[in-house]
């Protein structure tokens, strides 16, 4: 059995003490079978069988071995030499021999077992001190490995200033963005009143001021105070910098300009060109400004997709209900038919005037979706009504005082009358395209603006009912006969 343990033992690295372990086993082996100072020897056995469970843990220590530095491989080495001559011993008390000659080896043997054995004790003592060297010295580089890749990766706030810093250093100077002082921006909106006030949203609120004599709006976002639940890998640091870093890619008539940012006292605030109309629906991603065109504005939610890709997958799911596409809201899934869903919303809003969860019948709750496709699902002599029961009352006009056109319209006018009909299907068809559940069946928005031209040729083709629609548009026609 000893031979066996041995062989196993010959078969590991010497480095690690295994030379060691193998005479511990041997040294085991030979003190059961001890015929003299066996009580000695096996004594001296289960000293040397605690020497072995501290030579295998520093053994499954990480890193370097033990045996391979200086400052503990000296002692162990001393160590494996003493457990060589503790094997000599226990062996030579398992020889037979004549019986003075066993009695005067037996007294010798027995005062050098017990010498063995002190020195063996020593080394005892000596385990936890090279323990307590090697644990401090691992901790140690662990501190040190942690330290060094934290100083590798960049921190939040180091990468957020170098977005600022390329904002502010911009080769074109029209397309440089100012860093304003907290003061600044207090002084512009009067320590941000309710005076200035433009719009309060759920992230941010808006503010109307006047930095170096120009008309300007003030964007102070206001997660943390308005009870606006968001995934927290998303705090106000990561809205802001999300928006200043997409915002200037983004150079395009409608979409509002930055002009600049503050960070002072924590303050994560962006300012606009002059936007003195506010929004088209509050709270609304669309601003207006001094001439009433539209600005988009609000990226600090946006999804960006990586370049060559159609869509991607996110676990971050924000956004304004009832103007996400349901793959966004349900699945995590964006593309760009993602926004051809959220245009679609839009456009039956404004066409509308009415928002997505409004009260649409005084005895029915439904949503604007299905309320727009029964409203406009007609032809014929019909549709003049529905239209009429759709489109906003300021935009009526006279395209729909009736079932029919009033007489005494003259000819021009009742030309443009039904040319504004034909435009006002026109928009709800294509709008009710952009709202198709499926994202494979709404069109890209090149087409969307192909079919919006007032003098494009090509009539939207019918949409099909999406499924959500179809699913309660029974019911609104029921509500419709018991009125």
């Amino acid at each position: 059995m000893a031979s066996e343990a041995v062989s196993m033992a010959a078969n590991i690295a010497q480095l690690t003490g295994v030379d060691a372990l193998g005479l511990i086993t041997m040294i085991v082996e030979a003190a059961k079978a001890a015929r003299r100072n066996k009580r000695t020897c096996l004594e001296l056995a289960r000293l040397v069988e605690q020497v072995g469970d501290l030579l295998r843990a520093l053994q499954e220590q990480p890193g370097v071995t033990v045996m391979e530095r200086p400052e503990t491989s000296a002692p162990l080495r001393e160590l494996q030499e003493t457990l060589r001559r503790a094997h000599e011993l226990v062996e030579s008390c398992r020889r037979r021999g004549s019986y003075p000659r066993r009695l005067f080896a037996g007294k010798e043997q027995g005062e050098s077992l017990r010498e063995v054995r002190s020195k063996i004790s020593i080394y005892l003592q000596l385990f936890p001190i090279i323990c307590h060297i090697d644990g401090t010295r691992l901790l140690v580089r662990v501190i040190a490995d942690g330290a060094a890749a934290a100083a590798r990766s960049p921190r939040p706030e180091d990468e957020e200033d170098e977005v600022l810093m390329s904002l502010t250093n911009r080769p074109n100077p029209q397309a440089r963005v100012e860093k304003f002082s907290y003061s600044q921006l207090v002084h512009a909106t009067n320590d941000f009143s309710l005076d200035s006030q433009l719009e309060q949203g759920t992230l941010a609120t808006l503010y109307k001021g006047k930095l170096h004599g120009n008309d300007v709006t003030i964007k102070r976002l206001s997660v943390l105070t308005s009870g606006q639940r968001l995934p927290e890998c998303m705090s106000e640091n990561e809205l802001f910098k999300n928006e200043i870093k997409i915002l200037p890619e983004l150079q395009h008539k409608n979409v509002a300009k930055l002009v600049g940012f503050c960070t002072e006292r924590r303050e994560r605030t962006t300012v606009y060109e002059c936007m003195q109309n506010g929004s088209l629906e509050n709270p609304s991603n669309i601003l207006l400004d001094s001439d009433m065109n539209p600005k988009i504005s609000n990226f600090e939610l946006a999804e960006m997709l990586s370049s060559g890709t159609d869509e991607q997958k996110t676990d971050n799911v924000v956004g304004s209900i009832g103007f996400s596409a349901p793959e966004y809201m349900h699945k995590g899934i964006f593309s760009v038919k993602t926004d051809v869903y959220s245009f679609g919303v839009m456009v039956l809003e404004i066409i509308s005037g009415k928002r997505w969860t409004q009260p649409n019948h005084r005895r029915f709750h439904k949503d604007l979706l299905t309320w727009a496709w029964v409203r406009s699902s007609c032809c014929g002599a019909r549709v003049a009504r529905r239209l009429k029961e759709l489109v906003d009352p300021p935009l009526h006009a006279a395209s729909f005082r009736g079932v029919a056109l009033p007489r005494c319209l003259s000819l021009p006018a009742r030309r443009r009358a039904l040319s504004q009909q034909r435009e006002m299907r026109r928009c709800v068809r294509a709008a009710l395209l952009c709202i198709q559940e499926s994202p494979k069946r709404r069109p890209d928005m090149p087409e969307v603006v192909h079919m919006l031209r007032p003098r494009g040729k090509a009539t939207p083709p019918l949409p099909g009912r999406s499924r959500f629609t179809a699913a309660r548009a029974s019911s609104l026609h029921g509500g419709e006969k018991s009125s």
